[in-house]
C-alpha cells in the first residue's frame, strides 16, 4: 500500500477520467503518458465505465497506476478492484468504509472537506485526503489547512486545472486531481505537457 501512496504523491498529478473516457483513452492518454503523467482515476460515474477501465488495463496497465474514483460503497470498492484498480478514491467521509479498507491494506484516499472531517478521518492515522470540492476554498483553503495539520497529504479535486495546478501545488498539496479540464491540454505542446508534469507554471 505504501509504495502505491507514495508514487502517487511522487506523481503530483492524478488526471481523472469521466466525460468521454473512452475518447480521451484513445485519444489524448497515449500523449499524457508520453510527457510523463504516471497516474489515472476513472470514475465510476464516467461514461461507460466498466469499458473504460478495461481499455486502461489492457493498454496502459504497463505505463499507468490506474484507480478508481468516487467509490461510495463497500461493493463499489469491490468490483472496482475486480476490475484491477490499485487504489480507490472516494468523494466523502465514511468512516465504516475507511476502516474496512485501511484493514486490507487497500491503498484509498478519503474525501474530506471540513476541518472536522480532515481531523475524524486522520483519526484512523496518517492517510492522503482528497479536498473536494477544492475550487470554493482555491489554494489559500489548502495552507490553511496545513495550519493545524501539518505534512498532511491533501489531493485538491474540483476546480483543478492544467493552468492552475501549480498553484494548489505551491500552497502545499501533496498532489493534484484534475478531471474534465485535462481535456484542455490537447492543444498543448510536448514541451508545456512535459512542465505540467514536473510541477511547473503553465
Amino acid at each position: 500500500m505504501d509504495e502505491i501512496i507514495q508514487k502517487i504523491g511522487t506523481s503530483r498529478i492524478i488526471a481523472i477520467l469521466r466525460q468521454r473516457s473512452h475518447v480521451v483513452i484513445e485519444e489524448l492518454l497515449p500523449r499524457l503518458v508520453a510527457a510523463g503523467l504516471g497516474v489515472v482515476e476513472i470514475s465510476r460515474t464516467a461514461d461507460d465505465y466498466s469499458h473504460s477501465l478495461a481499455a486502461l488495463q489492457s493498454g496502459f496497465a504497463d505505463k499507468l497506476l490506474i484507480g478508481v474514483g468516487t467509490i461510495r460503497s463497500e461493493r463499489d470498492a469491490l468490483e472496482a478492484l475486480d476490475g484491477g484498480a490499485r487504489f480507490l478514491i472516494s468523494p466523502h467521509f465514511n468512516p465504516t468504509l475507511t476502516e474496512s479498507l485501511l484493514k486490507r491494506n487497500i491503498p484509498f484516499i478519503v474525501g474530506c472537506y471540513t476541518p472536522s472531517e480532515v481531523a475524524s478521518a486522520l483519526d484512523f492515522g496518517p492517510m492522503a485526503i482528497k479536498i473536494f470540492p477544492a475550487f470554493v476554498g482555491g489554494p489559500r483553503y489548502i495552507s490553511s489547512l496545513l495550519g493545524p495539520f501539518p505534512g498532511t497529504r491533501f489531493v485538491p479535486t474540483g476546480g483543478v486545472t492544467p493552468a492552475n495546478a501549480y498553484q494548489y501545488r505551491d500552497a502545499g498539496a501533496w498532489a493534484a486531481a484534475i478531471g474534465s479540464e485535462m481535456t484542455s491540454v490537447a492543444d498543448w505542446t510536448n514541451e508545456q505537457l512535459r512542465a505540467l508534469f514536473r510541477g511547473g507554471k503553465q
